[in-house]
């Protein structure tokens, strides 16, 4: 009884931890697409300085994050955040800032528990990741 109480109280922390995760990484890039919009459009060298504006506030708003965890997201001073300043049809200019954990389930939070037969509890997904476009 003891084993199959462990696995579902261990499945329940660890998808837990997933969430927790996957919500920051959400509301890193949300956070780094609006901080993205602060940069004036007549300072110089634009482009820039809304990449560095947007990478800034995404590696704030993930700094609760472990240390290996922050390098395999962040990189160092956000260099792994995408951010794409493009013009779309519909929007005008634009901001799209993406953050992921890549490869999830092979650099996992917690360590995950393999059975034979069944294979790795939890099932995880490959990689988390998370999207913000805003209009300029």
């Amino acid at each position: 009884m003891f084993p199959i109480f462990f696995l579902l109280f261990y499945g329940l922390v660890h998808y837990a931890m997933l969430f927790a995760v996957s919500t920051g990484l959400t509301a890193a890039a949300s956070d780094a697409a609006r901080a993205a919009i602060q940069v004036s459009p007549e300072e110089e060298d634009y482009e820039a300085r809304v990449i560095a504006q947007a990478r800034a506030a995404a590696v704030e708003r993930l700094s609760w994050l472990g240390e290996s965890q922050r390098s395999i997201v962040l990189g160092n001073n956000g260099e792994n955040v995408s951010v794409a300043v493009y013009s779309d049809a519909t929007l005008g200019p634009a901001v799209r800032v993406d953050v992921s954990y890549p490869s999830y389930p092979s650099q996992p939070i917690l360590p995950i528990v393999s059975l034979p037969f069944l294979g790795p509890i939890p099932p995880l997904p490959a990689q988390l990741s998370a999207r913000a476009i805003v209009q300029l």
